[in-house]
């Protein structure tokens, strides 16, 4: 269910709907949530959780919310910051890490 709110949400964005999306990323975000704090030492489902904040840092930015876009990009940094101590990047996981890096240099917030 994470996964398929996820996808629906980033299909929603790309679609310019942001409003629409929104509750689809904050319901995958609340799932991924519950799976981490039952196993929270399973490092794909910390993954998950950097991706859910990452795309309701979009959301956010998307929606012309700065405060909220940079709160939650925080959120998804130090997410995988966690990830990245336990594992080798991919190459999916680096295109993910290059757009929040993006999204932190249009919103003002520096590098990690």
């Amino acid at each position: 269910h994470a996964i398929g709110h996820f996808l629906l949400a980033n299909a929603l964005l790309l679609a310019g709907d942001a409003a629409a999306a929104r509750p689809h990323a904050e319901a995958s975000l609340a799932i991924r949530d519950s799976l981490a704090r039952a196993d929270p030492d399973n490092a794909q489902l910390v993954r998950g959780l950097a991706l859910a904040h990452g795309q309701l840092a979009r959301l956010a930015e998307a929606a012309g919310a700065p405060a909220e876009a940079r709160a939650r990009l925080e959120l998804a940094r130090t997410r995988w910051a966690a990830y990245l101590r336990v594992v080798d990047t991919s190459s999916d996981d680096r295109r993910q890490l290059d757009s929040l890096r993006a999204l932190g240099t249009r919103l003002g917030v520096g590098r990690r």
